[in-house]
This record gives C-alpha cells, structure tokens and sequence, in this order.
C-alpha cells in the first residue's frame, strides 16, 4: 500500500538534483546518472530536459557533455524540482474520489489535509544548496 505516491519521474528528477547539487561542479553523462538511479537512459532523458528547459540544471553537447548543476538554483525547494515535473503540488483530502465521497467532511479528510501539510512543509524546507557537500550519495 502507497500513500505517497509520486511520479517516477518527479522521483528521478528530485534523485537527480539532489546527486547534481551534491556534486555540483562535476559533469554527469546520461548514462552514468541513469546507472546511479536504475533508470533507462531514454526515460531518464526526457525527465532532464525538462529540468534544463525549467533552467534547474545546465546540459552540455558533445561526446564529452552531460549534466551540470546550475548554481543560480541553490535556493529552488525539493517542492519545486517536484512541481517542474509533477505540477502543482495539490491537497488531496479523499483516497477515493468517487462522487458519493463528499471530500473534506470524509473520515480521512481532516487527516490527509495534516498531512498533504506535513509533505508541503517538508519539501520546502529543503533548498538544493542545502546539500552541496553535505552527502555522498556516490561512495
């Protein structure tokens, strides 16, 4: 059973940045970050771009380019990387949703709006900055 349940991409996006802040003056290949993260190169490629084109990280051409860390980034949240993938992030105060579900007067409504408020506050109070130097995901 889930209750969290983001994207697959929005959780590479999210894995990506975090190892591309970690290491932020080092040049990822695609296929190093998509080994990193047990994705496929194509899938994993489609989910950067969008991040390139969002202006979170920086692609480089060529036979020896790859992906880069953008600096200028370093207080974006771990909320919006997911946003930039995902859209906004929104509550949602019923697990069902059928029409017989009368949402916020649902026996889980006052419970999910806690945590829908618990997730939001989590991830914003990550800023990518926050994790230069600070793990190695990598050893």
């Amino acid at each position: 059973m889930k209750i969290l349940n983001f994207s697959e991409g929005a959780n590479l996006a999210l894995h990506a940045m975090i190892i591309l802040s970690t290491k932020k003056d080092e040049l990822f290949s695609l296929s190093r970050l998509a080994d990193i993260l047990q994705s496929s190169d194509n899938h994993l490629s489609k989910i950067l771009q969008r991040l390139v084109k969002s202006n979170y990280i920086k692609s480089i051409r060529g036979p020896k380019g790859g992906y880069i860390y953008s600096e200028i980034n370093k207080e974006k949240t771990l909320l919006e990387v997911l946003e930039v993938i995902d859209g906004k992030f929104q509550n949602n105060n019923c697990m069902f949703k059928r029409d017989f579900c009368i949402g916020n007067s649902c026996f889980c409504g006052e419970f999910l709006d806690g945590l829908n408020n618990d997730i939001r506050t989590y991830f914003s109070s990550y800023k990518l900055g926050d994790f230069n130097g600070k793990q190695d995901f990598l050893s």
